[in-house]
Order: C-alpha cells, then sequence, then structure tokens
C-alpha cells in the first residue's frame, strides 16, 4: 500500500512540477511584448506557482485537502485557456489573435489530461482515498 502512496506522490509532483515550470516563466513574463502583458504574466505566474507550491506541499504532507488541490489547478488551467476563444479575440488587435484563440483552446487538452491523471492517481485501487471515496459515495 505504501507503494500506490509513493507512485502517487511522485505523479503529482511531476504534474505540479511541470506546471510550476511554465508558472515561472510567466512570472518572468518571458515574451510579453507591453508592459500591461507582463503584469498580468506576472500575476498569473504568482498565482500559479503559489498555487503549485501549495498542492505539492500538501500531498507530501498527506492532507486531506490535497486532492481538491491538486485536481482543480489544472482544471482551472484548462477552462482558463477554454475561455480565451471568448475574450481573446477581443482585447486583441493582433492579426492572429482568432488562431491564437483556437490553439489556446486546442492545448488546453493538455491541463485537461493532467486533472485526469491526478483524479486516476487519487483513485487508485486499494488506496486509502479511494477506500473512503468508495464508502462515502452511498451518502
Amino acid at each position: 500500500m505504501i507503494w500506490r502512496k509513493r507512485i502517487r506522490t511522485f505523479w503529482i509532483l511531476l504534474s505540479n512540477g511541470t506546471i510550476l515550470f511554465f508558472a515561472v516563466r510567466l512570472l518572468l513574463a518571458y515574451g510579453a511584448d507591453t508592459a500591461s502583458e507582463a503584469r498580468v504574466d506576472r500575476i498569473l505566474g504568482v498565482i500559479l506557482s503559489l498555487w503549485c507550491l501549495v498542492g505539492i506541499t500538501a500531498e507530501v504532507l498527506h492532507h486531506y485537502w490535497a486532492k481538491r488541490i491538486n485536481i482543480a489547478l489544472p482544471v482551472s488551467i484548462a477552462v482558463f485557456m477554454l475561455s480565451t476563444v471568448a475574450w481573446l479575440p477581443a482585447v486583441s488587435t493582433d492579426g492572429d489573435r482568432f488562431d491564437a484563440a483556437l490553439a489556446f483552446a486546442f492545448f488546453a487538452i493538455v491541463p485537461s489530461c493532467i486533472a485526469l491523471l491526478n483524479y486516476s492517481a487519487y483513485r487508485l485501487p486499494g488506496s486509502p482515498d479511494s477506500e473512503r471515496d468508495r464508502s462515502m459515495s452511498g451518502i
């Protein structure tokens, strides 16, 4: 049973570490053209970096809310990426804004898959979390 926790912890560290890598790139405002774009990138980078670090810490310390954080993080990123289809063409004046919005919508598949794999990691057969979830599902 301890190997299941280690596999889950390894996967959560890997998935949150991947998100943290890109969050730090946002934090550094890599590729921002204007000052306002850099400011938005830094704000998003701080929020995502802190969320990743809280999720990693919660998983390592085995807090009961780690599952919620580590599944909600990639889901919220996917929702934000999908929402760019609605607001990016309205706020941008670039000629490729529609292509960029569609690319964001397509690449939202990646955080969606990470969320699904995080959920699966918490549902490993025989792990304490999955047994508790199954026992409470009949309520």
